[in-house]
């Protein structure tokens, strides 16, 4: 069986693969709170060559499809970093967002973040496992006008699937590493307190490696690159919180307080009027 037939496998069993980002690359303010919920739907497509049918070379092919709901909560711990954590289909995970360019307002600007995540599925029952580590460390490019913001994000992808078995004193387990580069488009419109997030992601893989090992035998290792397939995921998201998650309300104008009247000024006196009365004598 190749090298890709095998992650597939290893992809299928576990259910679901995640290559979303599912937030701007503007970080939150300090201070901010932000929780999120999506729906998507993604693929899994690869080919691998065979061996040739009458000097004809073959290639074997498989895909498949699936559901996937995530959410999540973040916090700004300044306004250039964000931590979070984040649940759905594909397990747990831990983010971090670490924002080098920040524009001034979202009216009008760019924001450049680096946003590491990993996250972590498995399961195991009668003395089999399998599970699956997932890294991805995605460049977050943001394009801010009137408050919404178009999100850029290429990225390098690494998935390690794991599986062993044990049974009547002896095992056997094997290792899987893939490692993809990709890229998400995505667009987040400000809708009062809540941003609408529609977004597309998609990884190609072009290295692999694979070790087994069983009981009573030296083991296997294979790798290689220029493997064939992708995987894309099509989804749309919810990013709740204060409409100051992103920009702080402007102080208010406080205006003057109105100038006093002016003293009255004494009226003269007529030439042709009586004159003053003379002063007092001592």
């Amino acid at each position: 069986m190749r090298l890709l037939v095998m992650v597939i496998a290893a992809v299928s069993s576990m259910g679901c693969l995640s290559a979303s980002t599912m937030g701007l690359a503007r970080t939150l303010n300090k201070g901010a709170v932000q929780g999120w919920a999506s729906a998507a739907g993604g693929g899994i497509i690869a080919s691998a060559p065979t061996a040739s049918t009458g000097g004809v070379p073959t290639t074997t092919s498989t895909g498949t499809g699936y559901p996937m709901v995530e959410g999540g909560v973040r916090v700004g711990v300044s306004d250039h970093v964000e931590l979070g954590g984040r649940l759905g289909f594909n397990g747990i995970g831990i983010e971090g967002k670490f924002g080098f360019v920040r524009s001034p307002t979202m009216d009008s600007g760019v924001n450049v973040s680096l946003a590491p995540q990993v996250g972590f599925v498995g399961i195991g029952v009668a003395g089999a496992f399998v599970g699956v580590v997932t890294m991805q460390l995605p460049v977050l490019i943001g394009i801010d006008f009137g408050g919404h913001e178009l999100v850029l994000g290429p990225k390098l992808h690494n998935s390690i699937y794991f599986a062993g078995v044990s049974a009547g004193g002896s095992s056997a387990n094997a290792v899987i590493d893939l490692l993809s580069a990709g890229a998400s488009v995505g667009f987040a419109i400000k809708a009062g307190p809540v941003r609408l997030l529609p977004e597309v992601s998609f990884v190609v893989p072009f290295f692999a490696s694979a070790g087994a090992s069983a009981s009573g035998t030296s083991g296997a290792v294979a790798s290689g690159v220029g493997v064939g397939g992708f995987a894309f995921q099509i989804g749309f998201g919810i990013l709740f919180g204060s409409s100051e998650s992103y920009e702080r309300a402007e102080d208010p104008i406080v205006s003057p307080p109105p100038m006093p009247a002016p003293a009255p000024v004494p009226m003269p006196i007529p030439a042709d009027g009586p004159p003053p009365p003379p002063p007092p004598s001592n």
